[in-house]
């Protein structure tokens, strides 16, 4: 492995935080409604999210 990779129990204690606070999720939302513009379609969420609003500039 590069040296450059962080130990493993660092990458696993961020992943956990981001996946608790809900920010893999909301990548997730962010991605699917830029690809749903990118074909001509609606960028809608397909389902009720914790998140207010999410803005793709």
């Amino acid at each position: 492995m590069p040296k450059e990779i962080p130990p493993y129990s660092t990458v696993q204690c961020y992943f956990y935080k981001f996946r608790d606070e809900g920010l893999l999720e909301l990548i997730n939302d962010v991605l699917v409604m830029a690809a749903r513009r990118q074909e001509g379609r609606e960028a809608m969420m397909l389902a009720k999210r914790s998140r207010a609003e999410i803005v793709i500039l």
